[in-house]
C-alpha cells in the first residue's frame, strides 16, 4: 500500500487541528514490512502469534503518561492490514473508542459479537487486486501466502457492524461520480461506507482520478462529530 503517503496527510492535519498522532509500526522483516495480527493474517505477526491487541493498549497507557490524552476523543485508522486490526481493535476495545475508520481492510467471518457499538467509517475500492471488494484469497501472491484465512467482503463487515450497532432503518446513498457513499445514521452507533467505483489498493487522495476525495479529512470529519 502507500502508508507513507497516508502518515504524512495525518501529520499535517494533525499539525493543523492541534491533536496528538500515534502511529505504532508492526513487526516484520524490514522497516517497509511490518505486519498486524488480525488473526485470520498477516505475516509474521500473525505467524509469531503476537498479541497486537496488547501492544495498541500499552501503546495507549504509555502515550497517557507522556501527554494530556482525552479518553472520550481516542480514534483508530487503519490502511490494509492496519484496517483489519481495527476491525480487532473496535471489536474487543469499542468502549474505549471514540470511533474508528477502515481503508481497504477486512474481517474473516469467526469474529465474536462486539459488546459494545462503535461508530465506524469504511472506505474500499472496487477494483482492490489486494483485500478484494468481494472478499476471498488475495490476488496478489505474496499477500496470498500471509494469508491463513479467505477475507470476507466489504459487504459482510457492513452488515456485521451495522448488527453491532442495532441499525433500525436501511442506510440511505449518495451517489457522486467516482464514488457511492453508503450511510447507516439511525443506529446506536453510525456505520458508513464509501464504496469507490474505480478504486485501488491505495489510501485515497484528491490527486487519484478515480478516487477524487481526501481520505483523511473525510475521515478526520468524521472523527470530529464523535466523542465516547
Amino acid at each position: 500500500g502507500n502508508a507513507n503517503q497516508m502518515l504524512k496527510r495525518w501529520q499535517a492535519i494533525a499539525q493543523q487541528q492541534n491533536f496528538i498522532l500515534i502511529a505504532p509500526q508492526g513487526i516484520g522483516a524490514n522497516s517497509k514490512m511490518g505486519t498486524w495480527n488480525a488473526y485470520g493474517c498477516c505475516g509474521q505477526a500473525m505467524q509469531k502469534q503476537v498479541n497486537d491487541i496488547k501492544f495498541i493498549q500499552a501503546v495507549l497507557k504509555d502515550a497517557s503518561q507522556h501527554a494530556l490524552l482525552d479518553p472520550h476523543r481516542i480514534y483508530v485508522v487503519g490502511f490494509s492490514n492496519g484496517g483489519m486490526l481495527t476491525h480487532q481493535l473496535a471489536i474487543q476495545m469499542g468502549r474505549q473508542l471514540a470511533a474508528v475508520a477502515i481503508v481497504s481492510g477486512a474481517l474473516f467471518g469467526d469474529e465474536a459479537t462486539a459488546k459494545d457499538a462503535v461508530p465506524i467509517l469504511m472506505i474500499h475500492g472496487e477494483k482492490d487486486s489486494v483485500v478484494p471488494f468481494q472478499g476471498g484469497i488475495s490476488p496478489t501472491r505474496f499477500v496470498a501466502k500471509a494469508q491463513q484465512q479467505p477475507f470476507q467482503s466489504v459487504a459482510y463487515a457492513m452488515n456485521y457492524w451495522k448488527t453491532v450497532n442495532q441499525c433500525q432503518t436501511k442506510g440511505f446513498i449518495e451517489q457522486t461520480v467516482h464514488f457511492r457513499i453508503e450511510k447507516n445514521l439511525n443506529c446506536k452507533a453510525d456505520v458508513v461506507l464509501y464504496d469507490i467505483d474505480q478504486g485501488q489498493h491505495v489510501w485515497p487522495t484528491v490527486d487519484q482520478a478515480d478516487e477524487g476525495f481526501d481520505a483523511t479529512q473525510v475521515i478526520w470529519n468524521f472523527f470530529k462529530q464523535h466523542a465516547r
